[in-house]
């Protein structure tokens, strides 16, 4: 399978006057912020009520990824969830998400509401792919 639009490394970028945040670590912005559907509803908040903290951030990001990666022409299998302990900022050091046939290297930060029941931010970029020698080493789940 080869890369979405021919690009690996393909993300989305914004103008971040209008987008209304910063851009950090040098990830672009996104022009458009899919999650308000997904998270501002009151069926979807008050499901997630009883959620612990630290998994509705990982789960709320994911969704967002997943969102984003769609919409940059990539159809994901696998998605990073990663818990945030603290603070309402997850930006993990190293992180990755798979295809079908590909895992790719992945950067991101997302920045939820204090409740944690909203994304106020995100950023992203597709890195390269992830060679399948590695796959094991990063403990990647298998995609067979």
């Amino acid at each position: 399978m080869r890369a979405p639009s021919g690009n690996p490394a393909r993300s989305n970028s914004a103008d971040s006057a209008a987008a209304g945040a910063p851009i950090y670590s040098g990830l672009p912005g996104v022009r458009k912020l899919y999650s308000p559907g997904a998270t501002g509803n009151m069926q979807a908040t008050s499901s997630m009520e009883n959620v612990p903290r630290d998994q509705r951030i990982a789960n709320l990001c994911a969704n967002v990824l997943n969102q984003e990666l769609q919409s940059a022409d990539y159809a994901p299998k696998w998605l990073p969830t990663i818990p945030l302990k603290q603070g309402n900022v997850l930006n993990p050091p190293q992180a990755a998400f798979s295809t079908t046939t590909q895992w790719y290297d992945l950067s991101f930060r997302c920045e939820v509401d204090a409740d944690a029941t909203r994304v106020l931010s995100f950023n992203f970029r597709v890195g390269g792919l992830v060679p399948p020698g590695d796959w094991t080493r990063r403990r990647f789940p298998s995609l067979r």
